[in-house]
C-alpha cells in the first residue's frame, strides 16, 4: 500500500463512519418493522410523499436555504471585493477583522442576537417606536416565528456573509494588481473590474462557499428549532421531532425523511449551483464601456460608496455584539425605552455565582474542546503531509472525501452518526460527542495545514537530507517550527467548533454531557435574556480572543500571506 494512503487510514475510518451512517439510515428507511426487519419496503417513503405537510415543509426549507445562501454570496462577494480593493488600510483592516468576528461566532449566539434585535420588544421595535414609524409593539412586523422566515434568513446571512467574504478574499488578495492597472487603462471602473476580472477568478471558491452554506442552512437545528413558526416548519426541526416521537412508525419515517431531505437538498443544490456557475462564467464575456470612457479612472462617488459600504457592514456586525455586552450589565431597559435605567452586575452574579451548573459545564466544554482541537490537529497534520505529496487531482479527490461532513445537512449527519454510535454502544457518552466533533472539525484543519505544507514544499526536506539530517531531526528542527502557527490555528478552529456545538451534544450526549452551550440553550427557550446576555458575552470573549490570538501569530510568523485570510 502507498505510504501516503497508509497515513490516511485513521481519517478514512472517520469518513467510513459518516458514509456508514448514511447507508445505515437508508437501509433503515426501507425496513418493514412489521416483518421483523427482514423485508424491504417503500411504505415509509409513500407515507411521506402523500403528506402535503411534508412537501410544504420541504419547499419552505429549500426556500430558506437558497435565499440565505444567495444573499450571503452576493453581499459576501461584494464585501470581499471592497476589502481587497480598498485603498484605506485602516478601513480594510477593520472590515476584515469584523468579518473574522462574524465567522467565529456560534449560531446559538447569533440566534440570541436575533431575539434581542428583531423581537416585538427588541431594539429595532424600540427604534421604530421612537422614530414614530409604529404606534405600538403590535404594529411592528413579526420577524421571529414568522411564516416568511425573515429572522432565520437574517441569522443565516449574519453567519454566511463573513464566511463567503473571507473565502473569496483569500483569492482576491492573490490577484495580480497588473490586471487592475490594465483594466483601468482600458477604461474599466470598479464595477467592470469586479465583473470581468474578480468574479471569474473567484468563481470556484464562491461556488464552494455557497454549497457549504446551503447545506448548513438546510440542515441546521438551532435556528429553526428556536425561531421557526409551527407551520410551515423547516424539515430539520420536524425531522428531529419525528425522530424523538415514541413509536416504531415515527422512527422509520424519520429515517425516510432524512434520506428525502438529503436527496432533495442535493438536487436543489446541483440546480442552484449550476445556474450560479453559468452566471459567473458569463461574466467572462463582459465588455467595457464605450471607447470614449477609456483612460478615465473610477468615479470618486463610486469609491466613496465602496467605503461607505464597508463602514456600514462593520457597523451592522459590531452594533449587535455591542448591544449584547451592554445588555449584560444593565439593571433594566423597560419597553419602549432605549437608554438603560442603570447598570448592575446582577445578571453576572446570578449566572456565575448562583448557577451550580455553570462551572461544571464550562469545564466539560473546555476539556472536550481541547481534546477536539488536539486530535483534529494531529490528524490534520498527518493528512496534510499526505495530500501535499500527491498529484493535484488525487489530492483534490481525497480532500473532497474528507469534506463530506460539510456537504451533508447537519441534522441528517448527526442522526446518521447517532445510529452508528448506537451500534457501537457509544451513544450518550462523551466519547461519541468527541468523535463527532473531530469529524466536523477535520476538513478545516486539513485545509489549513495542507496550505502550509504546500507552501513549505519539499525542497527543504530534500536539502536537509542531503546535509545528513534524519527524518526525526527534520520534523523537529525544520518542519514543526515552520508549521507551528498553522498547527495552533488548526487547534483553535477545532477548539471553537467544539466549544460552540449544541445539537451534537444534545443528541449524542443524551443528557449525560453538560456543556456551555447546553447551559445557554434553556436561557433562550425560557426568555432569560439577562442570563443569555452574560453567556453570549462570554462566548464572544472566548471565541474572539482565541481566534485573534491564533490569527495574529500566523501573521507575525509567516511572511507568505497566501496561507490564510
Amino acid at each position: 500500500m502507498n505510504r501516503n494512503i497508509r497515513r490516511l487510514l485513521p481519517v478514512m475510518a472517520l469518513i467510513l463512519m459518516v458514509a456508514g451512517g448514511l447507508v445505515l439510515m437508508f437501509i433503515t428507511s426501507l425496513t418493514d418493522p412489521g416483518d421483523s426487519g427482514a423485508a424491504l419496503t417503500l411504505i415509509h417513503y409513500r407515507t411521506l410523499l402523500n403528506q402535503s405537510e411534508f412537501w410544504t415543509n420541504a419547499f419552505y426549507s429549500l426556500y430558506l436555504a437558497v435565499v440565505a445562501s444567495l444573499l450571503a454570496a452576493v453581499v459576501g462577494t461584494l464585501t470581499a471585493y471592497g476589502i481587497a480593493t480598498s485603498e484605506k488600510a485602516v478601513l480594510r483592516r477593520l472590515s476584515e477583522r469584523v468579518m473574522q468576528a462574524g465567522l467565529v461566532l456560534p449560531y446559538l449566539y447569533v440566534v440570541f442576537l436575533a431575539f434581542l434585535l428583531l423581537g416585538q420588544a427588541g431594539l429595532l421595535s424600540r427604534l421604530a417606536l421612537a422614530l414614530g414609524a409604529i404606534d405600538s409593539p403590535e404594529s411592528f412586523p413579526p420577524l421571529i416565528f414568522d411564516t416568511a422566515g425573515v429572522g432565520m434568513i437574517w441569522v443565516y446571512a449574519f453567519k454566511g456573509i463573513p464566511f463567503v467574504a473571507l473565502m473569496s478574499l483569500t483569492v482576491m488578495t492573490r490577484i495580480n494588481g497588473h490586471y487592475r492597472s490594465v483594466a483601468r487603462t482600458l477604461g474599466a471602473g470598479r464595477l467592470q473590474q469586479l465583473i470581468a476580472i474578480y468574479l471569474p477568478l473567484c468563481r470556484r471558491v464562491i461556488l464552494w462557499s455557497c454549497l457549504v452554506h446551503f447545506a448548513y442552512a438546510l440542515g441546521s437545528f438551532e435556528v429553526p428549532h428556536l425561531m421557526s413558526a409551527f407551520s410551515p416548519r423547516p424539515l430539520s426541526a420536524s425531522l428531529y421531532t419525528l425522530y424523538l416521537r415514541p413509536g416504531l412508525s415515527s422512527y422509520y419515517q424519520a429515517m425516510a425523511q432524512g434520506m428525502m431531505m438529503l436527496v432533495l437538498g442535493a438536487a436543489t443544490a446541483a440546480l442552484y449551483l449550476s445556474l450560479l456557475n453559468r452566471l459567473l462564467k458569463s461574466t467572462t464575456y463582459f465588455r467595457w464601456f464605450p471607447a470614449s470612457d477609456k483612460g478615465k479612472d473610477t468615479p470618486t462617488g463610486f469609491i466613496s460608496a465602496g467605503s461607505v459600504g464597508l463602514v456600514l457592514i462593520s457597523v451592522l456586525w459590531l452594533m449587535p455584539m455591542g448591544y449584547v455586552i451592554l445588555f449584560s450589565f444593565v439593571a433594566a431597559i423597560p419597553f419602549p425605552e432605549l437608554i438603560p435605567r442603570g447598570f448592575s452586575l446582577q445578571f453576572w452574579e446570578n449566572t456565575l455565582g448562583r448557577n451550580a451548573l455553570f462551572l461544571p459545564g464550562l469545564y466539560t466544554s473546555v476539556r472536550l474542546a481541547f481534546l477536539t482541537g488536539l486530535i483534529t490537529t494531529l490528524l490534520g497534520m498527518v493528512t496534510a503531509r499526505s495530500l501535499s505529496r500527491m498529484e493535484p487531482s488525487s489530492s483534490l479527490s481525497w480532500f473532497a472525501l474528507i469534506s463530506l461532513p460539510l456537504y451533508v445537512p447537519a441534522v441528517v449527519l448527526m442522526l446518521s452518526l447517532h445510529l452508528v454510535m448506537l451500534r457501537l454502544s457509544l451513544a450518550n457518552t462523551g466519547a461519541a460527542v468527541l468523535t463527532v466533533h473531530v469529524i466536523i472539525s477535520l476538513p478545516y484543519a486539513t485545509a489549513i495545514l495542507t496550505a502550509y505544507c504546500k507552501g513549505i514544499g519539499s525542497e527543504l526536506e530534500e536539502t536537509a537530507k542531503t546535509l545528513g539530517c534524519s527524518t526525526i531531526q527534520y520534523h523537529r528542527k525544520v518542519l514543526l517550527p515552520l508549521m507551528m502557527p498553522g498547527l495552533f490555528f488548526s487547534f483553535c478552529i477545532g477548539f471553537l467548533l467544539s466549544f460552540s456545538e449544541l445539537f451534537s451534544v444534545l443528541l449524542l450526549g443524551g443528557g449525560n454531557v453538560l456543556t456551555f452551550s447546553m447551559i445557554m440553550y434553556p436561557a433562550l427557550t425560557s426568555s432569560q435574556w439577562g442570563t443569555g446576555a452574560v453567556m453570549g458575552t462570554l462566548f464572544l470573549a472566548i471565541h474572539l480572543s482565541l481566534f485573534y490570538l491564533a490569527d495574529g501569530w500566523v501573521r507575525r510568523s509567516s511572511s507568505q500571506t497566501d496561507y490564510l485570510f
